[in-house]
Formats: C-alpha cells, structure tokens, sequence
C-alpha cells in the first residue's frame, strides 16, 4: 500500500492544502486535493483526480521508488497540475519542501507567523513518508527551540 501526501500550499491563517494518493492492492489508486485545519479540525476535500491521472501519478511514485525525494510533488506537476492550480485559487501559496539539515536525516521547520511560527526540529520518520516532514506543526507540537 502506498500512502502520500504533499503540501501544496499554505494560507496566511496557517490551513494546509495537501495533495493526498492513496494506492492499494487491488483498488483503484485514489487522489485528492484535501485542506488541513490549523487546528487540527477534520480535514475537508475540495478536488478529486480523474482515474487516469491517479493512475498515472500512482504509477510514478511506485516507480521512484524509496528515493528521499519530493516523489509526490513531482508526479503531481506532471499528472495532475489542476491540483496546485485550485490551491492557489483557493489562496494557499506554494510551500516549497523542507530541506534535510547537511549530513542529517533532521529537517527544520517553522509554523505560520499567525500562530506563533516556532521552529521545530523532526527527524525523517522510518516508514514510508520518505519526503521528511510534509505539514507545518500543529500547535500541539511546536516547541520554542529545535530538538
């Protein structure tokens, strides 16, 4: 099973608009265009890929393989563009993806300046999200120095 999300965008209140491929066995693939609450309130979808352009964009990831690498973000430039279009429309600027601190599997990341915007340091998770961290902390995870 195959489970990624990527961040398209942000907007000045901290929401996330987060591209997310969901892509199991003996399913169709399934990709959608979903906001994040800040909050941590329920996500809501806005955009669903058509067919084709989930299996095309499932079908890149499967064949990047477990590159460290914004695979997701890619595929989805090239199969489903409309994604980041509605984004922006929706006012979610890009949020261009955090970079691995130099020889380290750390990223550091700060929230949205309306909500405190702190700095926090993640490690690169050892599952399958082999993009490092994809969301802006929560305000229950900020923490006012890196780790």
């Amino acid at each position: 099973m195959i489970s990624e999300q990527a961040v398209l965008g942000i907007s000045d209140a901290g929401d996330a608009a987060v591209a997310q491929l969901i892509d199991a066995d003996g399913k169709d693939p399934e990709l959608s265009l979903l906001i994040f609450d800040r909050a941590g309130g329920p996500s809501r979808p806005v955009a669903t890929a058509q067919a084709k352009a989930a299996r095309a964009v499932a079908q890149r990831v499967r064949e990047a393989g477990r590159r460290p690498s914004p695979i997701l973000a890619a595929a989805l430039a090239a199969d489903w563009p409309e994604a980041a279009i509605r984004a922006g429309e929706l006012g979610f600027e890009p949020h261009p993806p955090a970079m691995p601190e130099p020889g380290r599997r750390r990223w550091l990341v700060t929230g949205a300046a309306e909500i405190g915007s702190l700095p926090l340091a993640l490690p690169r998770c050892c599952c399958s999200c082999r993009n490092g961290p994809a969301l802006p902390p929560s305000p229950a995870m900020r923490s006012s120095s890196p780790a």
